[in-house]
């Protein structure tokens, strides 16, 4: 569960974290003398896994305004203004496209008339056709 190595490893965070290193002796020993631990740490490794499975088929599969659309409907309300993050590249990283292709797909939306895009606001205009877009 667990690889013994000298190198760290490396992890995105969207927001401020504190990191310590564990030694894995001290790991491995709790978490085999806790089952409730051992359970919720593969638990939480799983969903890891699941969240990096999803995250690799969306970059692969679906274009950059289907992952847009995608992240638009889950996080905004139909006629309620959505601050876009800034800057845009954390957004763009996130949806796995660079800045530039972000700004032409919320432009590309735009133009289809599904949202309205300011620079630093969208508003949805059209819910169905956005989640039409965004395959759901």
């Amino acid at each position: 569960m667990f690889a013994e190595s000298e190198h760290p490893g490396y992890i995105q965070a969207d927001t401020a974290v504190t990191w310590y290193m564990l030694p894995v002796p001290i790991v491995r020993s709790s978490l085999e003398a806790s089952p409730s631990a051992h359970q919720h740490a593969l638990s939480q490794l799983a969903a890891v896994a699941s969240s990096a499975r999803h995250r690799f088929v969306d970059v692969a599969v679906r274009s950059s305004g289907s992952r847009l659309a995608r992240w638009l409907v889950v996080s905004s309300d139909v006629g309620v203004a959505l601050k876009i993050p800034r800057p845009q590249d954390r957004l763009a990283q996130q949806l796995g496209m660079s800045r530039v292709t972000l700004n032409r797909a919320l432009h590309r939306l735009a133009a289809q008339r599904v949202i309205e895009f300011n620079g630093s606001s969208v508003v949805i205009l059209d819910e169905e056709g956005l989640r039409d877009l965004a395959d759901l």
